[in-house]
C-alpha cells in the first residue's frame, strides 16, 4: 500500500506507558526536533521584529539543551492533562462510531525536510488525513463548541500536523462525557505550505546552530576548559 504521508517518518511507539506517565522512547525521539509545544505564532514572522527573534532564539537554545543530555526538569502533568489521557480512547472510539474513519494512533511523526516533528492523536490512512482531540474544560468545551470553529490556541498544531506529515486534512475533536462535541474538519491550505516553508528555514538555522554550539565544546575540551 502507497503510504499516504511520504513527507515524514513514522514511529509506532505509544506516547505514553500504562499507568499515564510519558514513555521514555517517545521522549527521546523527540529530543531536539521543534514540535507544537515549543512553536509559536514567531515561526511566521519574516519582518525579523524583536519579540520574533528573541523567541527564535530561545527556541534554538531550548532544543540544543534537548540533544546534549543535560538536566532536564520532570515534565509536569496536570489534574486535566490526565483526564485528557484517560479519555482518548473513548473519545477516539466515539469519532470513529460517528464518522466512519479508522483512526491509528501513532507515536511521532518527524519530516523528512528538517528537523521538526508532531505527535498526532492518530493518522487516517484511508485519505490522508490525520486526527486531533481535546478534552478541555467543561465551560471551555461549550465556548468552542459554540462558536463551532477550529480554536484559535490549536490552529498553529493542527496547521503544523499536516506540514509536517503531508496530510491533506486535520480533524479536530472536543470531546466532554455528556455535551455535545465539537468536529471540525481542517483542509490544507496556502497558510499550510507557508508554515512548512518556515519551519524547512528554521530548521537550517537550528542546524547551524547546532554545528556551532558543538565546535565551541570541542574547542573548549581541547583547551581542557571542560
Amino acid at each position: 500500500m502507497k503510504n499516504p504521508f511520504p513527507d515524514c517518518e513514522i514511529y509506532t511507539m505509544p506516547q505514553h506507558l500504562e499507568d499515564g506517565t510519558a514513555n521514555p522512547e517517545w521522549l527521546e525521539i523527540r529530543k531536539g526536533v521543534l514540535t507544537a509545544s515549543t512553536l509559536g505564532a514567531w515561526i511566521l514572522d519574516t519582518k525579523g521584529g524583536v519579540v520574533a527573534t528573541n523567541a527564535r532564539e530561545s527556541a534554538i537554545c531550548k532544543l540544543i539543551a534537548e540533544t546534549t543530555g543535560a538536566w532536564e526538569p520532570r515534565q509536569f502533568e496536570t489534574d486535566a492533562m490526565k483526564r485528557g489521557t484517560e479519555l482518548e480512547p473513548e473519545a477516539v472510539s466515539l469519532f470513529e462510531k460517528v464518522t466512519g474513519k479508522t483512526v491509528t494512533q501513532v507515536g511521532f511523526c518527524r519530516s523528512i525536510h528538517g528537523l521538526f516533528g508532531c505527535s498526532p492523536d492518530g493518522l487516517i490512512y484511508e485519505d490522508n488525513g490525520g486526527f486531533e482531540g481535546k478534552v478541555p474544560l467543561p465551560s471551555t468545551h461549550i465556548k468552542y463548541r459554540r462558536a463551532g470553529v477550529l480554536p484559535d490556541e490549536y490552529r498553529m498544531q493542527v496547521e503544523m500536523s499536516m506540514a509536517v506529515t503531508g496530510a491533506d486534512h486535520w480533524w479536530f475533536q472536543a470531546y466532554n462525557p455528556g455535551l455535545v462535541p465539537l468536529r471540525v474538519r481542517v483542509e490544507r491550505s496556502a497558510y499550510t505550505e507557508s508554515l512548512k516553508s518556515a519551519l524547512i528555514e528554521f530548521s537550517e538555522q537550528l542546524e547551524v546552530a547546532l554545528t556551532e554550539e558543538f565546535d565551541a565544546w570541542t574547542a573548549a575540551k581541547e583547551k581542557g576548559e571542560i
